[in-house]
């Protein structure tokens, strides 16, 4: 689970840290309401005005993609280790020492990425800025 949660974490680091930098897709997210991808705020933000900050159909789509994943790519077999998922889509290492540094690697990462997407969601509820405003703040 530990293992999991981390591959969530470092996952949700990249997605905060992406929208914080205000790097959107080009063009209109909804097309009926007309939302565009600027449109919608940064981090929690974007769940603050639920639904309206993305719309319901996007929030399926999210959901359902997921769920695709749990259930083909991720799908944990019973048969293999813990969080050896995803096929032939992941590199897999034919030498015992150097996969067990990449995992035990990959597992401190995830714990580094769990405490750095939850200090990202603390900074966001308390200063309400995203978080390279408040680190130039920090610096200047």
């Amino acid at each position: 689970v530990e293992l999991k949660h981390g591959r969530v974490a470092m996952a949700a680091t990249v997605g905060y840290l992406y929208n914080d930098l205000q790097l959107n897709f080009p063009g209109t997210l909804s097309p009926s309401i007309g939302l565009k991808f600027t449109d919608v705020p940064t981090g929690l933000a974007a769940t603050h005005g639920f639904p309206n900050s993305v719309p319901i159909a996007g929030w399926v789509q999210i959901i359902g993609f997921i769920g695709v994943l749990e259930t083909t790519t991720f799908k944990q077999d019973p048969a293999k280790e813990a969080g050896n998922v995803g096929g032939d889509l992941f590199r897999r290492y034919k030498d015992p020492a150097e996969r067990e540094t990449k995992l035990i690697s990959e597992l401190k990462n995830g714990r580094l990425a769990m405490w750095a997407v939850m200090g990202m969601i603390f900074q966001g509820t308390n200063t309400h800025e995203p978080i390279f405003d408040n680190l130039g703040k920090m610096f200047s």
